[in-house]
This record gives structure tokens, sequence and C-alpha cells, in this order.
């Protein structure tokens, strides 16, 4: 009798346990979703274009329309959204999310961006010319029409909360899907499926030192922007792809290619580093230390001994004596007394994920 009993009081505390557990999950295991997702879509967010390719100086007797760029009837997700995913048991106060963003997160139109951007790169890296009413046809001129269909854009990633001691951002991953069409004289000539991705480099992990509740708001937020930087990766491949292919289908099918105009790699440098300066807030600065290296970013908070710069998450601290010069976005040499005009607040910490002394 007494064995029966016992083992039917060890029945009933494993039934309470379980139920315990099951209210604590219940109580304590659904305290993220909310905040991870306001967080995500707090701010718009802006797509970045970074001109690293190579150049082509000599352009050949072609010249190239861009008819039309357009989305496919369900290019990207219908909102921003998260989904929280399944974990063993034993992982019981953690949280893991899957996150999804949409089109309405990015301040772009984002045909628009590709548009803007693949007239650059054709500029910077096509053998070909883009065709415009000026265009000079005293060369026997060849022309090619284009049209891109951005067919589908998928932006994602993880998030994991472990508990109250460690909060972890993966890396994001971009894909783009296009469909490209050339043509001539309305007769199709080529076209090809393009696929693409994008990433960031490394996950981002916030620790809780002090073993009390915390929150990594502004590491959700900064993985907003990861996202779109990743969809911002995957889109200039996809571009690159693009002017690669006609590239090489021009050197393949078209005789008599002959140069016909030559530009300097100084020119069109220049030409795009004004079109960066152009997407920069007004409270962009450069601060130049000397010839190779020079820090860009918002100025928030200036000593005696040191200038504070922003850049995103990372917070420079730079000498005085260390700066050479400091310039507006428009290249023109910004004053001490100017810089005394700015209105500084007390610098939170808390906000960068990055710190950086620069001597």
């Amino acid at each position: 009798m007494k064995i029966k009993k016992i083992v039917k009081i060890s029945e009933m505390l494993k039934f309470k346990i379980i139920v315990l557990l099951i209210i604590f999950i219940g109580v304590f295991g659904c305290s993220y979703n909310e905040t991870l997702y306001s967080n995500l879509t707090k701010y718009n967010k802006s797509l970045e274009f970074e001109y690293d390719s190579e150049i082509i100086t000599e352009k050949k007797n072609v010249l190239i329309s861009i008819n039309n760029i357009e989305f496919s009837k369900s290019t990207m997700i219908d909102s921003t959204n998260i989904v929280k995913q399944s974990l063993p048991i034993i992982y019981y106060d953690w949280e893991k999310y899957s996150c999804f963003i949409d089109e309405d997160l990015i301040n772009e139109d984002i045909p628009s961006f590709v548009h803007d951007n693949l007239i650059e790169m054709i500029n910077r890296s096509a053998i070909f010319l883009m065709d415009h009413p000026d265009s000079n046809n005293n060369f026997n001129m060849k022309k090619y029409q284009l049209d891109i269909i951005i067919d589908e854009l998928n932006v994602n990633g993880e998030f994991i909360f472990m508990g109250e001691q460690t909060h972890i951002a993966y890396p994001a991953v971009a894909e783009c899907q296009l469909t490209m069409i050339l043509t001539n004289n309305e007769n199709l000539v080529y076209t090809k499926k393009v696929i693409q991705k994008g990433f960031t480099k490394e996950k981002q992990k916030r620790k809780n030192q002090n073993f009390t509740r915390f929150n990594s708001s502004d590491l959700q937020e900064q993985y907003a922007t990861d996202m779109v930087k990743a969809l911002s990766t995957a889109l200039k491949n996809s571009i690159s792809e693009i002017i690669h292919n006609i590239n090489v289908y021009l050197q393949q099918n078209e005789k008599d290619l002959i140069t016909i105009k030559e530009i300097s790699v100084q020119d069109v440098q220049q030409k795009q580093y004004e079109q960066v300066i152009k997407t920069l807030p007004i409270s962009f600065l450069t601060f130049n230390i000397n010839e190779s290296n020079t820090i860009n970013g918002k100025l928030i908070s200036v000593d005696q001994n040191n200038f504070y710069v922003e850049n995103e998450k990372t917070l420079y601290t730079i000498k005085r004596k260390s700066i050479i010069s400091i310039t507006d976005r428009n290249l023109k040499i910004v004053t001490e007394d100017e810089l005394s005009q700015i209105g500084f607040h007390r610098i939170n910490y808390n906000k960068y994920l990055e710190f950086k002394e620069i001597e």
C-alpha cells in the first residue's frame, strides 16, 4: 500500500510541475513578439547603393534604352510580419522569431531605385551607351530596348531571445528574382531570369551583464536597417548581373563593334560621388584625419579634446588634434564658429553597438 501511495504522490507532483511549467511559459513566453514587431517597424529605412564595380572606359556603338521596370503582381509580402518558431521544451524561456519585411518599410520606390542606379551603373560598367534624344547616330549605332520585371523580393532574418540574458539578431538574407528582356526593333533577342542574394555580414549579440530584466530595442531597430541593407545588396548584385549579361551578349552577337567614346575613371568617380552626396542629410559631415582616412557622420557633441560623431550605430570619438579639416556634404569647409551654433544633447551611449576612438 505504501508503495502505491508513493507512486500516486509522485505522479501528482509530476502533473503539478508540468501544469506550473505550462503556466510559466504562458505568462512569460510571449512577452517579446509585440515589442519586436514595434521596433522593427518603428522607422522607415532607406536603400543604399555602393558603386564599386569595374569602370569600363571604352564605350561601343550600341545604344540601349530602358523601356519599363515594374513589379509583378505579388513581388513582396503584403505587410511586415514576425512568426514565432517552435523550440524544444527545455528552452522554455527562449523565443525564436522569423522576421519578414514589406515594401512599406522602405522609403524609396523600388522600381525607381533600380532604374536610377541601373543608369549610373551603365555609365560606369557597360560597354554600351544609354539611348537618349541627343545620342550620336554617326557611327552606325545599334539600338536595343530593355525591360525588367521584378518577380520576387524576399527579405527575412531570425531574432532569438535567450531568456533575459542574451538576445541575438542573426544575419539577414534577401533574395531578388527578376526577368530581363532585351529587344531589337520589338523583336526579342535575349531574356534571362536573374536571381541574386544579399546578406548582412554577421550576427549581432546583446548580453545582459547585470542579470536583471533588460531590453534590446536598439538592436531590434538596427535589425530592420540590416534587413534593408541585405535587400540593397541583392538589388545591386542583380543590376550588376544585368549589365554583365548585356555586355557578354553584345560581344558574342554584334559584329563591327567600334569604340566611339572614351571616358576617364576620375570623371565617373566624381559624378557618382556627387550623386551620393545629394542623398546625404544636411547634418552629414566629413572629418578629414589625413589623406587616406576620413570619418563620415553626424556630429552629436564636442568637448575640449574630442569630437563625437555618430554613423548609424557606431560612435566615433575623434581627437581634435588629429583632424586636418571638416567639410559638409557640398565639400565646403566647416569652421569652429559654425560648429558652435549646433545644439547638442547628452550622449545616449546605450543606443550604439560599436565604439571607436580615432587618435
